[in-house]
This record gives structure tokens, C-alpha cells and sequence, in this order.
């Protein structure tokens, strides 16, 4: 007898406690997430995830899990969704999505859903552009329905093959999940916090969200820390690293006394501790979907910085709650543009407060709503 109304499969536990876990809570039926193991330090659980084998792998890659487990994992996921044919599968993320697609398709599974958390071709290199571009399309053609987190990314392929092959819909106003307003910062605090920008020995913190890849900025973000250092020296500049260890933050270092200006911590259940004192959150990513790390950080009254890329743009503003830099700039550029605003302390309050405004609007419950709303 079928017992779920839906089930989630996702990589990653982080991915599945911070993203999958709020639209799970959201269904009037039984819902379960099953995970793939990722590469995060996550060890946290919830008793609707369930942990798929270690040796379980389905996200496309050249890796020697990947290759000698893809059929045990295929028998596996085919062996389940017999069991579940009447259920609605909704698979996420790109490169996890097409094998499980294809397996619901031959299961006899009718209700696939390929939760799309954006489109990662749009700012590819070449190559991964045509590789990405490939495997969106098979996910579309073996899903029955989509959803995506970006409206602009969505807006920006209207005339494209992928949007003409079936209707795709996109949450609103934008993310996977929102954001709970127990997480946005309260005026009081927001304004204890500003107060420090007009202090001249006071710290003013910047925050990096990401993992150490270059497409996420990573040692980039380093550099130009290096440099507004070197900038405006006068300043008591600290920059917060989430997401990567401190050795891989010690040896991008040119200066290695810098460090000392410099916190370092590769997973965090409590992102929020450091976002509350933190004035700016930079991700200079080369693509980025919806970019969460900025709603995080806009809810905690940071002004963004970023690249003018297509995907956070449903959120970050130029010169209104953040600084948009041209895509591809050198560290210096970044690090002046930063500069600039640091040195204006009223500008910068306007954007962090600002910044908060804009998170308001990605209420939880509202995105939760338009989620289920298509799904």
C-alpha cells in the first residue's frame, strides 16, 4: 500500500535540512526526504530524511564511486519506486536529477517533479556550459513538471529551447524556501550593529558563504581581502570565512599575518551567530542560481556585494542594497568598490537597512506558498 504523497530526493544533508525540509513540513500528506550523502560537514538529522546508503551515488561525475556504484544505485532507486508508483517523486539539483528522472520514468512513476535550484549553464566556461545545457534538457524531458528558484534566470531564457520544450514556473519571488521572519534581525539590533560603522576602532565585519571553488569565489574573496586591507588601513577589518578550513584560508594568504584578522570555519549550524555581527556579506561568484547565502544575510541587515550576474539580481539591488560589481573584475576593483563604501558609513546603513527591506519580502510562508502552488 502506498504511504507517502511525496518523495524528495535530494544530495546533500544540508541541502536537505536548510532547502527541502521547509516544503516537506508544508504537505497535507506523508512526506519523506530520502538523501544522498554530500561533501558537507552536515551531521545533523531530521526524522522525515531518510540517509541513503554510503555507497548509494547519483550525481553525474568522473569519480570512482560514482562509476563502479551507478548500477547497484540504479537497482536500488528502481526497487523503491516500484513501491511508490503512485507517489509524486520530486527530484532536485541539475546534476542529481537525471539519473533518478530516468529510473521514475522506467519504474512507471507518473508524477515527476525536476525541482531545478537554477540553471547552471547560464555563466558556464564553455564546455560546462554545453555539458550543463545537455543534461537540463534530458531532466526536462523526463519530468513531468518543473519548478525553479530564479525568476530573472527564468526571464532571461524566455525565447530559449529550454523553456519552449514544457512549462516551467518559478517560485515567488525567488529562492527554494524563503526565509522564516524569526531570522530577520530586529530593528534594535540592527541598529546596535550600525552604530559600530561610526566608531573608529571598531570592527566592521565581511562574510563570505561558500565553498573553497573558484566559481565561488574562492581564493578571490581572500584577494580581495588582501587588498582592502592594504586600502584602507585605518579600518579594523575582519573578514568571516564560512565554508572552508582555515588551512585552505592560511595558504590562499599572501600576507600570512592576515590571518589574524580572519575567522575561519568550515560548517556551521548556526550561520546566523555570525551574520547578527557582520555589516557586509561578499559571495563574488563567477553563477550562482538564487544565491540563499545573500537572503541569509540581507535578513541579518548586511549590505551584498557580488558580480553583476543573473540569478541573485531577484534580490540584490546596485546602490541600493548592495554593490554590484562588473562580472570578471580583477580582486582590485572589487576591493575599491568596497572601499568606497566602508569609507561612507551613512551609505552603507542605508544599504544594510536597505538590505533587511528586501528580505522581507521572501517571507517563508509566502515562498512556501508559491511552491506549493505549482507542485
Amino acid at each position: 500500500m502506498n504511504t507517502f504523497t511525496e518523495i524528495h530526493f535530494v544530495y546533500g544533508r544540508s541541502g536537505a535540512l536548510n532547502f527541502v525540509l521547509p516544503i516537506v513540513k508544508t504537505s497535507k500528506g506523508k512526506s519523506i526526504i530520502y538523501c544522498q550523502e554530500g561533501n558537507d560537514d552536515c551531521k545533523e538529522i531530521d526524522k522525515r530524511i531518510i540517509i541513503l546508503p554510503h555507497w548509494f551515488d547519483m550525481k553525474i561525475s568522473l569519480k570512482h564511486k560514482f562509476i563502479i556504484n551507478f548500477i547497484p544505485s540504479c537497482i536500488y532507486l528502481y526497487s523503491l519506486l516500484l513501491k511508490n508508483r503512485k507517489t509524486k517523486f520530486i527530484v532536485h539539483m541539475n546534476t542529481f536529477a537525471l539519473f533518478p528522472l530516468v529510473i521514475a520514468t522506467l519504474a512507471g512513476v507518473k508524477k515527476r517533479v525536476y525541482f531545478n535550484h537554477g540553471f547552471p549553464f547560464i555563466g558556464a566556461s564553455l564546455t560546462m556550459k554545453i555539458i550543463f545545457y545537455f543534461i537540463e534538457l534530458l531532466n526536462i524531458v523526463f519530468s513531468t513538471q518543473i519548478i525553479t528558484v530564479s525568476p530573472k534566470q527564468l526571464e532571461k531564457l524566455k525565447n530559449n529551447l529550454i523553456t519552449k520544450l514544457k512549462t516551467i514556473k518559478s517560485t515567488f519571488p525567488g529562492s527554494c524556501c524563503g526565509i522564516s521572519k524569526s531570522r530577520i534581525i530586529n530593528l534594535k539590533d540592527l541598529r546596535r550593529k550600525q552604530s559600530s560603522l561610526i566608531l573608529k576602532k571598531s570592527k566592521i565585519y565581511i562574510t563570505y558563504i561558500g565553498r573553497p571553488l573558484i566559481r565561488k569565489g574562492f581564493p578571490y574573496v581572500i584577494q580581495v581581502f588582501e587588498c582592502l586591507k592594504e586600502m584602507i588601513p585605518d579600518k579594523n577589518l575582519q573578514l568571516q570565512v564560512i565554508g572552508v578550513d582555515q588551512k585552505k584560508v592560511y595558504d590562499a594568504l599572501k600576507d600570512k599575518s592576515k590571518i589574524d584578522s580572519i575567522i575561519s570555519i568550515k560548517y556551521t549550524n548556526d550561520v546566523d551567530y555570525f551574520l547578527n555581527k557582520s555589516h557586509i556579506t561578499m559571495l563574488p561568484s563567477t553563477r550562482e542560481s538564487f544565491g540563499y547565502a545573500f537572503l541569509e544575510g540581507a535578513a541579518k541587515g548586511n549590505a551584498l556585494a557580488l558580480f553583476d550576474i543573473c540569478g541573485p539580481d531577484c534580490l540584490v539591488k546596485k546602490n541600493y542594497n548592495g554593490i554590484v560589481i562588473e562580472s570578471n573584475a580583477k580582486y582590485f576593483v572589487f576591493a575599491r568598490s568596497l572601499a568606497e563604501i566602508i569609507n561612507k558609513p551613512k551609505e552603507l546603513i542605508k544599504m544594510m537597512n536597505n538590505a533587511r527591506k528586501s528580505s522581507l519580502k521572501f517571507d517563508q510562508v509566502k515562498v512556501l506558498k508559491s511552491v506549493r502552488g505549482i507542485i
